[in-house]
């Protein structure tokens, strides 16, 4: 940790004690209080790109070195090591110029739909028991409120209050009488109607399970049948409603593209990653250890019941995870999206678990062949170790 009012004092520390390796650095103002927190695989290199911004005003880097009082840096065995720490560290201090990985600056909602008779897709932050299952979480809940607008209107899914009595054509009723629709969307054909018997209980049914199917991955027909549509309107000149079927598209690519890279890293990022003398026990796309490479009998025999308590627990529930898993989740699949060689290197937890037994073994053999320290004299600071 270096502290100096002198900006040019300041570069001269980092210049001459700053290491060139990875790790995460933080920026603190005169009360001692983190403002920035970063990371880098060059952290001399990146400390000093902040006083050769100094003359661009207005820029982010010259904003935080105004309030710079002083530096600090830790090091990291590795990139992925930087920026699991980065965020770690940013949510913890909470400082005021970082915007990713903030608890309070990302809000977290999921993707439910509904319990019969007439289930819709509506969000929520804790799926409680009004959802018979739900998909997510997602990050930006303003554009997820709007795609659940867009995917209710699109599979003709009532979005009406539970209070609304509904009633299905193939209801029979003693006394049939007229209804009128609670809203336009039924007019627009944006809704089955279940409040007007506009449909039966059997079609509405079927028009939650594509819904279910699309946002599981299983069925990607509706971005096809877009497509086609808008390609359509344009060939005929209706260029408004190719726009709005755009727009349509965009929602529904979207909230498809972000469950399907939350479903990989829950489904498929469940190991242990060996990487650069560390181990990640990585379950569901979280990182939920990380302990240096066991070596020896005693080690070994730690990291195999951390395993077990790790990858043989019944998971969590998905609705627990919350914003900072979230932040983990969305960290963990950016990684491998970009590293796609480092799965290469994963182990399963029935490897990782023979490759501690074989170390432990060797390890025990090693020690076995070690003469004692009485049987011959080891050298001690240059010089030879005096043995009784």
């Amino acid at each position: 940790m270096i502290r100096s009012p002198d900006e040019d004092a300041l570069r001269d520390s980092v210049r001459s004690e700053c290491p060139q390796t990875a790790g995460v650095y933080g920026m603190f103002d005169d009360d001692g209080r983190w403002i920035y927190v970063g990371k880098s695989k060059r952290l001399r290199t990146r400390l000093l790109s902040y006083f050769r911004a100094r003359r661009k005003r207005g820029s982010k880097e010259r904003r935080i070195l105004d309030r710079t009082a002083g530096m600090a840096w830790e090091r990291l065995p590795s990139e992925f090591a930087a920026l699991l720490r980065e965020l770690e560290l940013i949510q913890r201090w909470r400082p005021s110029y970082n915007v990713i990985g903030q608890p309070t600056s990302r809000s977290s909602t999921y993707l439910c739909i509904g319990k019969p008779p007439a289930p819709h897709l509506f969000l929520s932050d804790r799926p409680g028991k009004d959802a018979q299952t739900w998909f997510g979480p997602l990050p930006d809940t303003r554009r997820a409120a709007d795609a659940a607008r867009r995917l209710n209107d699109y599979f003709g899914l009532r979005d009406c209050p539970t209070n609304v009595e509904l009633v299905f054509k193939d209801q029979s009723e003693l006394f049939p009488i007229l209804r009128t629709a609670g809203c336009l969307r039924y007019e627009l054909e944006n809704c089955l109607g279940p409040c007007v018997g506009g449909c039966t209980k059997s079609e509405y049914t079927q028009r939650v399970k594509k819904v279910r199917a699309y946002l599981s991955g299983e069925d990607a027909s509706p971005i096809l049948g877009l497509e086609s549509d808008i390609a359509a309107a344009v060939e005929a000149l209706q260029f408004e409603r190719a726009s709005v079927l755009h727009l349509l598209l965009v929602e529904l690519r979207w909230i498809l593209e972000h469950l399907g890279r939350l479903r990989i890293a829950k489904g498929e990022y469940s190991f242990v990653l060996p990487h650069h003398g560390v181990w990640y026990l990585i379950r569901g796309g979280i990182v939920v250890e990380a302990i240096p490479t066991p070596r020896d009998r005693s080690a070994c025999s730690k990291a195999d019941a951390l395993l077990q308590r790790v990858f043989r627990r019944a998971p969590e529930g998905e609705s627990r995870s919350g914003v900072r898993n979230l932040d983990m989740l969305l960290l963990v699949s950016s990684w491998f999206r970009h590293h796609p060689h480092q799965l290469e290197r994963a182990l399963n937890v029935d490897e990782a678990t023979a490759r501690l037994a074989v170390k432990s073994i060797r390890s025990e053999k090693t020690a076995s062949r070690k003469p004692s320290r009485s049987a011959l004299p080891l050298p001690h600071n240059g010089r030879i170790a005096k043995t009784a």
